[in-house]
Protein backbone atom coordinates (compact mmCIF):
# COMPACT_ATOMS: atom_id res chain seq x y z
CA UNK A 1 0.00 0.00 0.00
CA UNK A 2 1.91 2.88 -1.41
CA UNK A 3 2.98 4.46 -4.44
CA UNK A 4 6.38 3.66 -5.86
CA UNK A 5 8.54 3.14 -9.06
CA UNK A 6 10.78 -0.30 -9.21
CA UNK A 7 14.05 0.20 -10.77
CA UNK A 8 16.03 -3.25 -11.67
CA UNK A 9 19.05 -4.37 -14.05
CA UNK A 10 19.31 -8.16 -14.65
CA UNK A 11 21.79 -10.47 -16.55
CA UNK A 12 20.52 -14.33 -17.57
CA UNK A 13 23.50 -16.30 -18.80
CA UNK A 14 24.28 -19.97 -19.68
CA UNK A 15 27.45 -21.43 -18.36
CA UNK A 16 27.42 -24.90 -19.99
CA UNK A 17 25.04 -27.53 -21.38
CA UNK A 18 22.33 -27.88 -18.57
CA UNK A 19 23.51 -25.08 -16.28
CA UNK A 20 21.96 -21.48 -16.29
CA UNK A 21 21.97 -18.02 -14.20
CA UNK A 22 20.10 -14.86 -13.25
CA UNK A 23 21.77 -11.98 -11.76
CA UNK A 24 19.11 -8.92 -10.71
CA UNK A 25 19.91 -5.62 -9.24
CA UNK A 26 16.49 -3.73 -7.36
CA UNK A 27 15.96 -0.88 -5.97
CA UNK A 28 12.64 0.53 -4.91
CA UNK A 29 11.29 3.94 -3.45
CA UNK A 30 7.85 3.71 -2.15
CA UNK A 31 6.11 6.96 -0.70
CA UNK A 32 2.59 7.45 0.34
CA UNK A 33 2.65 4.14 2.51
CA UNK A 34 -0.27 3.53 4.95
CA UNK A 35 0.90 3.45 8.71
CA UNK A 36 -0.25 4.23 12.19
CA UNK A 37 1.28 7.42 13.13
CA UNK A 38 0.73 7.39 17.11
CA UNK A 39 -1.98 10.16 18.75
CA UNK A 40 -2.59 11.42 22.05
CA UNK A 41 -4.39 9.86 24.66
CA UNK A 42 -6.82 12.70 24.74
CA UNK A 43 -8.41 11.76 21.63
CA UNK A 44 -10.03 8.92 23.40
CA UNK A 45 -9.03 6.50 20.64
CA UNK A 46 -6.36 3.96 21.23
CA UNK A 47 -5.19 3.55 17.93
CA UNK A 48 -4.52 6.45 14.75
CA UNK A 49 -5.66 5.67 11.62
CA UNK A 50 -3.88 4.24 8.97
CA UNK A 51 -2.47 7.40 7.18
CA UNK A 52 0.13 7.57 4.01
CA UNK A 53 2.44 9.12 5.71
CA UNK A 54 5.95 7.56 5.01
CA UNK A 55 8.10 6.85 2.35
CA UNK A 56 10.86 3.88 2.47
CA UNK A 57 13.62 2.75 0.00
CA UNK A 58 14.71 -0.81 -0.92
CA UNK A 59 17.19 -2.73 -2.42
CA UNK A 60 19.24 -5.59 -2.97
CA UNK A 61 20.85 -8.48 -5.40
CA UNK A 62 18.88 -12.21 -6.51
CA UNK A 63 20.97 -14.42 -7.73
CA UNK A 64 19.40 -17.71 -9.07
CA UNK A 65 21.62 -21.01 -10.55
CA UNK A 66 20.13 -24.08 -12.49
CA UNK A 67 21.69 -26.91 -13.27
CA UNK A 68 19.74 -30.30 -14.99
CA UNK A 69 21.52 -33.08 -16.66
CA UNK A 70 20.48 -36.82 -17.36
CA UNK A 71 23.57 -38.97 -17.44
CA UNK A 72 24.03 -42.02 -19.93
CA UNK A 73 23.93 -44.46 -17.10
CA UNK A 74 20.36 -43.18 -16.58
CA UNK A 75 20.64 -41.10 -13.56
CA UNK A 76 19.28 -37.73 -13.69
CA UNK A 77 20.23 -34.65 -11.53
CA UNK A 78 18.88 -31.18 -11.14
CA UNK A 79 19.67 -28.55 -8.77
CA UNK A 80 19.06 -25.03 -7.55
CA UNK A 81 20.32 -22.17 -5.25
CA UNK A 82 18.53 -19.03 -4.93
CA UNK A 83 20.20 -16.02 -2.70
CA UNK A 84 18.81 -12.32 -2.30
CA UNK A 85 19.47 -9.79 -0.17
CA UNK A 86 17.62 -6.44 1.35
CA UNK A 87 18.45 -3.27 2.07
CA UNK A 88 16.10 -1.49 3.88
CA UNK A 89 15.76 2.34 5.29
CA UNK A 90 13.10 4.47 6.29
CA UNK A 91 13.06 7.71 4.04
CA UNK A 92 10.85 9.79 5.83
CA UNK A 93 7.55 9.93 8.26
CA UNK A 94 4.55 12.32 8.58
CA UNK A 95 6.82 15.10 10.36
CA UNK A 96 10.54 15.59 11.12
CA UNK A 97 11.56 13.73 13.60
CA UNK A 98 8.45 11.65 14.05
CA UNK A 99 8.60 7.69 14.96
CA UNK A 100 6.66 4.82 15.32
CA UNK A 101 7.00 3.23 18.53
CA UNK A 102 5.39 0.06 19.72
CA UNK A 103 8.30 -1.41 22.34
CA UNK A 104 10.45 -2.64 21.49
CA UNK A 105 10.12 -2.11 17.74
CA UNK A 106 10.76 1.37 16.61
CA UNK A 107 10.42 3.21 12.86
CA UNK A 108 12.72 6.22 12.35
CA UNK A 109 13.69 8.51 9.28
CA UNK A 110 16.84 7.50 8.88
CA UNK A 111 16.89 3.55 10.43
CA UNK A 112 15.33 0.17 8.96
CA UNK A 113 11.98 -0.25 9.60
CA UNK A 114 10.84 -2.00 12.87
CA UNK A 115 13.93 -1.67 14.35
CA UNK A 116 14.77 -3.48 17.89
CA UNK A 117 14.90 -0.52 20.61
CA UNK A 118 16.08 -0.21 23.84
CA UNK A 119 18.99 -0.60 26.56
CA UNK A 120 22.22 -2.70 26.12
CA UNK A 121 22.48 -5.21 28.79
CA UNK A 122 25.91 -5.96 30.11
CA UNK A 123 25.71 -8.58 32.50
CA UNK A 124 24.30 -9.00 35.89
CA UNK A 125 25.28 -6.94 38.93
CA UNK A 126 27.52 -9.17 41.25
CA UNK A 127 27.70 -7.22 44.45
CA UNK A 128 26.72 -3.44 46.20
CA UNK A 129 30.38 -2.29 44.94
CA UNK A 130 29.34 -3.02 41.13
CA UNK A 131 26.11 -0.97 41.75
CA UNK A 132 28.19 1.75 43.34
CA UNK A 133 30.52 1.67 40.69
CA UNK A 134 28.18 2.39 37.79
CA UNK A 135 26.28 5.02 36.50
CA UNK A 136 23.13 5.71 38.81
CA UNK A 137 20.55 2.81 37.83
CA UNK A 138 17.88 3.22 40.38
CA UNK A 139 16.21 0.54 42.43
CA UNK A 140 19.12 -1.96 41.11
CA UNK A 141 20.09 -4.57 43.49
CA UNK A 142 22.86 -7.49 43.03
CA UNK A 143 21.37 -10.50 40.58
CA UNK A 144 20.19 -7.62 38.45
CA UNK A 145 20.59 -6.78 34.77
CA UNK A 146 23.31 -4.03 34.40
CA UNK A 147 22.53 -1.78 31.70
CA UNK A 148 24.83 0.83 29.62
CA UNK A 149 25.40 4.35 29.97
CA UNK A 150 25.51 4.86 26.43
CA UNK A 151 25.89 9.14 26.91
CA UNK A 152 28.29 9.02 30.02
CA UNK A 153 25.99 11.14 31.92
CA UNK A 154 26.32 8.60 35.03
CA UNK A 155 22.50 8.03 35.06
CA UNK A 156 20.53 5.43 33.38
CA UNK A 157 17.66 6.70 31.54
CA UNK A 158 15.50 6.87 28.33
CA UNK A 159 18.63 8.42 26.26
CA UNK A 160 20.54 5.71 26.61
CA UNK A 161 18.55 3.71 24.79
CA UNK A 162 19.41 2.46 21.21
CA UNK A 163 18.80 0.81 17.67
CA UNK A 164 19.92 -3.15 18.68
CA UNK A 165 19.01 -4.91 15.36
CA UNK A 166 16.82 -5.18 12.84
CA UNK A 167 14.03 -8.61 12.51
CA UNK A 168 14.19 -8.52 8.73
CA UNK A 169 17.22 -10.82 7.39
CA UNK A 170 19.87 -9.11 5.08
CA UNK A 171 20.14 -12.05 3.38
CA UNK A 172 17.59 -14.84 2.53
CA UNK A 173 18.75 -18.15 0.45
CA UNK A 174 17.46 -21.76 -0.36
CA UNK A 175 18.52 -24.22 -2.55
CA UNK A 176 17.56 -27.85 -3.61
CA UNK A 177 18.27 -30.87 -5.04
CA UNK A 178 16.55 -33.67 -7.03
CA UNK A 179 17.60 -37.07 -8.69
CA UNK A 180 16.17 -39.98 -10.31
CA UNK A 181 17.29 -43.97 -10.59
CA UNK A 182 15.19 -46.22 -12.80
CA UNK A 183 11.46 -44.80 -11.35
CA UNK A 184 13.00 -43.82 -7.92
CA UNK A 185 13.21 -40.12 -7.51
CA UNK A 186 14.07 -38.32 -4.52
CA UNK A 187 13.88 -34.09 -3.95
CA UNK A 188 15.20 -31.76 -1.39
CA UNK A 189 14.25 -28.26 -0.77
CA UNK A 190 16.30 -25.81 1.99
CA UNK A 191 15.62 -22.32 3.03
CA UNK A 192 17.05 -20.15 5.21
CA UNK A 193 17.84 -16.37 6.46
CA UNK A 194 20.53 -14.79 7.90
CA UNK A 195 21.19 -11.54 9.70
CA UNK A 196 17.99 -10.79 11.81
CA UNK A 197 17.36 -10.55 15.22
CA UNK A 198 14.56 -11.83 17.32
CA UNK A 199 13.16 -10.19 20.34
CA UNK A 200 12.17 -13.10 22.92
CA UNK A 201 8.82 -11.26 24.63
CA UNK A 202 7.96 -14.58 26.20
CA UNK A 203 11.05 -13.97 28.62
CA UNK A 204 9.24 -11.57 30.59
CA UNK A 205 7.24 -13.91 31.82
CA UNK A 206 9.32 -17.06 31.71
CA UNK A 207 12.04 -15.50 33.75
CA UNK A 208 10.16 -14.70 36.84
CA UNK A 209 10.20 -10.80 35.98
CA UNK A 210 6.32 -11.06 36.63
CA UNK A 211 3.80 -12.27 38.93
CA UNK A 212 2.21 -14.61 36.57
CA UNK A 213 0.63 -17.95 35.87
CA UNK A 214 3.69 -18.60 33.66
CA UNK A 215 5.68 -21.93 34.32
CA UNK A 216 9.67 -20.57 34.94
CA UNK A 217 11.77 -21.58 31.38
CA UNK A 218 14.44 -24.51 32.57
CA UNK A 219 17.37 -21.99 32.48
CA UNK A 220 15.90 -20.05 35.30
CA UNK A 221 17.57 -23.01 37.62
CA UNK A 222 20.73 -21.13 36.61
CA UNK A 223 19.97 -17.54 37.63
CA UNK A 224 21.48 -16.07 40.01
CA UNK A 225 21.42 -16.54 43.43
CA UNK A 226 24.11 -15.13 45.12
CA UNK A 227 27.94 -13.48 43.90
CA UNK A 228 29.31 -15.09 41.30
CA UNK A 229 26.62 -17.70 40.36
CA UNK A 230 25.48 -16.48 37.16
CA UNK A 231 26.29 -12.94 34.78
CA UNK A 232 24.10 -14.36 32.40
CA UNK A 233 20.73 -14.67 34.24
CA UNK A 234 19.43 -12.50 36.66
CA UNK A 235 17.73 -12.92 40.17
CA UNK A 236 14.21 -14.39 40.32
CA UNK A 237 11.88 -10.86 41.37
CA UNK A 238 7.98 -10.98 40.86
CA UNK A 239 8.22 -7.35 41.82
CA UNK A 240 10.92 -6.31 39.16
CA UNK A 241 12.24 -3.25 41.42
CA UNK A 242 15.40 -2.31 38.31
CA UNK A 243 12.63 -3.22 35.80
CA UNK A 244 14.56 -6.10 34.36
CA UNK A 245 11.72 -6.59 31.78
CA UNK A 246 12.25 -2.97 30.17
CA UNK A 247 13.21 -3.72 26.61
CA UNK A 248 17.00 -4.37 26.20
CA UNK A 249 19.02 -6.21 24.08
CA UNK A 250 18.89 -9.09 27.28
CA UNK A 251 15.98 -10.58 24.90
CA UNK A 252 17.53 -10.16 21.53
CA UNK A 253 19.17 -13.47 19.86
CA UNK A 254 20.05 -14.08 16.32
CA UNK A 255 17.20 -15.26 14.27
CA UNK A 256 19.39 -16.88 11.49
CA UNK A 257 18.12 -20.46 10.37
CA UNK A 258 18.39 -23.15 7.60
CA UNK A 259 15.82 -25.66 7.05
CA UNK A 260 14.85 -28.93 5.40
CA UNK A 261 11.34 -27.47 4.09
CA UNK A 262 10.12 -30.39 2.14
CA UNK A 263 11.90 -34.49 1.29
CA UNK A 264 10.07 -36.53 -1.01
CA UNK A 265 10.65 -40.09 -1.54
CA UNK A 266 8.78 -41.47 -4.61
CA UNK A 267 8.71 -44.34 -6.85
CA UNK A 268 7.30 -44.79 -10.34
CA UNK A 269 6.25 -48.26 -11.90
CA UNK A 270 7.20 -48.96 -14.75
CA UNK A 271 4.98 -49.34 -18.12
CA UNK A 272 5.77 -52.78 -18.52
CA UNK A 273 3.14 -53.41 -14.88
CA UNK A 274 0.76 -50.45 -15.67
CA UNK A 275 0.26 -52.73 -18.81
CA UNK A 276 -0.38 -55.37 -16.98
CA UNK A 277 -2.14 -53.95 -14.53
CA UNK A 278 -4.66 -51.83 -16.87
CA UNK A 279 -3.52 -48.59 -15.26
CA UNK A 280 -1.76 -45.56 -17.01
CA UNK A 281 0.26 -44.67 -14.06
CA UNK A 282 1.05 -45.31 -10.66
CA UNK A 283 3.47 -43.82 -7.92
CA UNK A 284 3.78 -44.12 -4.60
CA UNK A 285 5.96 -41.69 -2.21
CA UNK A 286 6.28 -40.53 1.34
CA UNK A 287 7.25 -36.48 1.97
CA UNK A 288 8.51 -34.94 5.04
CA UNK A 289 8.23 -31.09 5.77
CA UNK A 290 10.24 -28.98 8.33
CA UNK A 291 11.42 -32.27 9.31
CA UNK A 292 15.16 -30.36 10.15
CA UNK A 293 16.28 -27.09 11.46
CA UNK A 294 19.87 -25.49 11.91
CA UNK A 295 19.61 -22.75 14.39
CA UNK A 296 21.23 -21.11 17.52
CA UNK A 297 17.81 -20.02 18.56
CA UNK A 298 17.34 -21.46 22.24
CA UNK A 299 13.29 -20.92 21.23
CA UNK A 300 10.82 -22.84 19.87
CA UNK A 301 11.00 -21.66 16.36
CA UNK A 302 13.12 -19.04 14.98
CA UNK A 303 10.88 -18.61 11.61
CA UNK A 304 8.81 -15.58 13.30
CA UNK A 305 6.48 -13.47 11.58
CA UNK A 306 4.32 -10.30 12.17
CA UNK A 307 3.02 -10.77 15.96
CA UNK A 308 0.46 -9.36 16.35
CA UNK A 309 -1.55 -5.91 15.67
CA UNK A 310 -2.21 -3.01 17.48
CA UNK A 311 -0.82 0.50 17.36
CA UNK A 312 1.86 0.38 14.63
CA UNK A 313 0.22 -2.57 13.06
CA UNK A 314 2.27 -4.63 10.77
CA UNK A 315 5.19 -2.73 12.00
CA UNK A 316 5.42 -5.94 15.19
CA UNK A 317 8.07 -7.69 13.65
CA UNK A 318 10.14 -10.41 15.06
CA UNK A 319 8.93 -10.85 18.61
CA UNK A 320 8.59 -14.62 20.01
CA UNK A 321 5.38 -14.73 22.14
CA UNK A 322 5.28 -18.13 22.12
CA UNK A 323 4.42 -18.70 18.49
CA UNK A 324 2.92 -21.17 17.52
CA UNK A 325 6.42 -23.13 15.20
CA UNK A 326 6.08 -24.67 12.13
CA UNK A 327 4.77 -28.14 12.07
CA UNK A 328 6.69 -31.20 10.98
CA UNK A 329 4.48 -33.24 8.78
CA UNK A 330 4.93 -36.58 7.18
CA UNK A 331 2.86 -37.43 4.86
CA UNK A 332 2.81 -40.88 2.77
CA UNK A 333 0.33 -41.43 0.08
CA UNK A 334 -0.26 -42.89 -4.13
CA UNK A 335 -1.07 -41.46 -7.22
CA UNK A 336 -3.00 -43.66 -9.56
CA UNK A 337 -4.13 -42.27 -13.12
CA UNK A 338 -6.45 -45.40 -14.78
Amino acid sequence: MGTGTPMGYGVDFRLWEGLTGTVDYYNKKTKDMLLRIPILFESGFSTGPLTNVASMFNAGFEFQLDYNHSFSNGVSLNAGVNLSTLKNKVLSLQNEGAQIFSSPNMTRAGQRVAEFYGYVSDGIFQNQQEIANHATQPNAAPGDIRFKDLNNDKVINDLDQTFLGSPIPKVQYGFNLGTGYKGFDLNLSFFGVAGNKIYQSYKYNTNGFFISNYNMEQETLGRWHGEGTSNTIPRLNANDPNYNARASSYYLTSGSYLRLRNVTLGYNFPNRLMERWKMSGLRVFISGQNLLTFTKYDGYDPEIGITFGGNAGTLNLGQDQVNYPQPRIITAGLNLTL
